[in-house]
């Protein structure tokens, strides 16, 4: 059964491209016999902890050696996996051709009654993009399937999106018969539902599949297994013929090697069929899959740390143009305090607004009601006189440790930081004037540069500003990119985005001592001002406040943003600054009060 139809041809083979490359995780579904599709895949960086992808394995088919009696592995017979390890999760990241087009995560728990614990939870997410022509086509299916602990299904729930294109599949098994009905809708105009309906018995392994067979009767070296599974991709049930071979060492994510056990899986329906090989740990798990027929697709396991990032990556590409209207009269540039009154539609799902607005040494914030609340942003000075505002205590170690995303302590950073911090500065010094520098090589020296102040540079006031000015100088600024840059591979590109020069400002601030951490939250889009869009800045602790600083204008932040959250940016995860203030801003208003 197809999940959904197409609206033309460019959009039939995007959908098959991604369709095949769904079926590699787990060795789930069928690759079709005849009108199989390849293509390539949208570029797009792999991990530094994803192992490189293989060619694909050869397999040898002059000589077939006389294969073992097969040993049939039925569902309904015993558990396939046992209460103590659960929840089960697993994360993998999916490649064609060697590229990377997206990411699987499988979760196995308990039913949601409590005293249930003859039934399992089963959540499969596949997420993945290919390019057609030169146009991303992005595809995601989300499967909840309610099964027996012995691998018999019970229900299921399958949704599915891509372009324009939205489908929902509701399924029952019930007296050996499995029924199911599809609700598909195109461009927002719904279609006539679909039914099918197939038998459907005990024996039949449900979504889980072949990773169930496998850790219900962990393979054995020259064993042959046999079982019938659920194809989710075809709603058909295949029968599997799984023949383990050798022990290899095998690649895995981190640069680390694993002694695991190959197991060629031939999967077929009446019309269909796939081959793969599969590598599997001593309890039975796959860790790596590469399909010996069709396109050239492989699957990894992954660090969920690490598929986190290219599942944030993925979620920021679909909200990257989302923007708050801003209403009122607009703050001039002299403005030295503006306040801002925040609105939430009542429709809109979201966090409280007094609590996503927060209060800092410039901005501070007054509840109106349950959806309104008043921010009000003044200029920050470096000296101010006022100590009403400054910050209690001192900042936390976090604030100047080093980290994957905040280098401090990488030795030619710190090298760059010093040489920046007491270095000849540009000279036109007009601070907040975001034009007031050329971009110039990362290790040339301003043309018409002023005599270094040794006294000036000393200080923490003037280090913040001079890094701030510098990365400002050196670092192009470009459009927000889905795909997060570290501070070393931003200084060696010479451009980055806001979110690029947050990190590399707090990283060089890091290495001059001075506790720095990365801001998130809104500001004027210059270029549409009747609106507000996603910034980050950084925020450097000095003398006894945090005060903002934006590299990306060369200055000390204006009154022209909101703050929503701020992080010393210790996760492995740098998607955690970006996407909570993208998750935030549907059905947000922003109204300017007042300024002066």
């Amino acid at each position: 059964m197809r999940a959904f139809s197409s609206a033309s041809a460019a959009y039939n083979l995007a959908y098959k491209q991604m369709l095949l490359a769904s079926l590699a995780v787990l060795g789930l579904g069928c690759q079709p016999n005849s009108d199989a599709q390849s293509g390539g895949p949208q570029a797009a960086s792999v991990p530094a902890a994803a192992p490189a992808v293989p060619q694909r394995p050869q397999v040898d088919t002059a000589a077939e050696p006389q294969a073992p009696e097969p040993i049939m592995i039925s569902a309904g017979e015993d558990r396939w996996i046992k209460l103590a390890e659960l929840p089960w999760e697993q994360w993998y990241l999916q490649y064609l051709d060697g590229k990377r087009v997206g990411y699987s995560h499988v979760l196995v728990q308990r039913s949601a009654i409590e005293s249930d614990t003859q039934r399992l939870r089963v959540t499969r997410t596949d997420c993945l993009e290919v390019d057609n022509d030169g146009v991303p086509t992005r595809f995601k299916r989300t499967i909840d399937c309610l099964e027996f602990a012995d691998g018999r299904v019970i229900d299921i729930s399958d949704s599915s999106q891509t372009l324009d294109n939205v489908s929902h599949t509701q399924g029952k098994r019930l007296r050996g018969k499995f029924t199911a009905t599809t609700r598909k809708s195109t461009a927002g105009e719904n279609e006539e539902p679909i039914s099918i309906a197939f038998d459907w018995d005990d024996t039949a392994w449900g979504v889980m599949g072949l990773q169930a067979v496998m850790m219900r009767h962990v393979p054995q070296p020259g064993e042959h297994l046999q079982a019938d599974v659920f194809a989710p991709q075809l709603y058909k049930i295949a029968h599997a013929e799984l023949l383990a071979g050798q022990f290899d060492l095998t690649a895995l994510p981190g640069g680390k090697t694993q002694s695991l056990l190959a197991v060629d899986i031939s999967l077929r329906s009446e019309d269909s069929g796939m081959l793969s090989r599969n590598w599997i740990n001593e309890r039975g798990e796959v860790l790596k899959t590469v399909a010996l027929s069709g396109p050239n697709l492989s699957t990894f396991w992954t660090p969920a740390e690490v598929a986190y990032r290219t599942r944030d990556e993925f979620e920021l590409a679909d909200v990257l143009g989302g923007h708050v209207p801003l209403v009122g009269k607009l703050p001039t540039r002299q403005a030295q305090q503006v306040v801002y009154q925040v609105d939430r539609d009542a429709a809109a799902a979201g966090e409280d607004v007094f609590k996503l607005l927060a209060k800092s040494a410039v901005q501070s914030k007054v509840s109106l009601n349950a959806l309104s609340a008043e921010a009000t942003v003044k200029l920050a000075e470096l000296q101010s006189p006022d100590t009403a505002d400054a910050s209690p205590g001192e900042p936390e170690e976090c604030y100047l440790q080093a980290s994957q995303w905040v280098p401090a302590k990488h030795a030619g950073l710190m090298k760059l930081a010093h040489q920046w911090a007491v270095g000849p500065q540009p000279v036109d010094d007009k601070a907040t004037d975001a034009q007031a520098v050329d971009a110039q090589p990362v290790d040339a020296q301003p043309v018409d540069a002023q005599p270094v102040d040794e006294k000036a540079a000393s200080q923490p006031h003037s280090t913040a500003i001079r890094l701030t000015r510098r990365v400002h100088q050196e670092i192009a600024l470009v459009p927000l990119s889905r795909t997060v840059a570290g501070p070393l591979e931003t200084l060696q590109r010479k451009s980055g985005d806001c979110v690029a020069h947050a990190l590399l400002l707090t990283s060089l601030l890091r290495a001059q001592g001075i506790p720095a951490r990365s801001v998130s939250g809104l500001r004027i889009d210059p270029d549409k001002p009747t609106q507000m869009q996603f910034h980050t800045w950084t925020e450097a602790w000095l003398t006894d406040r945090w005060l903002p600083l934006d590299s990306s204008i060369g200055a000390l932040a204006g009154v022209d943003r909101l703050k929503f959250s701020d992080s010393c940016l210790s996760s492995d995860n740098p998607y955690e600054i970006i996407l909570p203030v993208f998750r935030q801003m549907p059905g947000l208003q922003v109204r300017v009060k007042s300024f002066e």
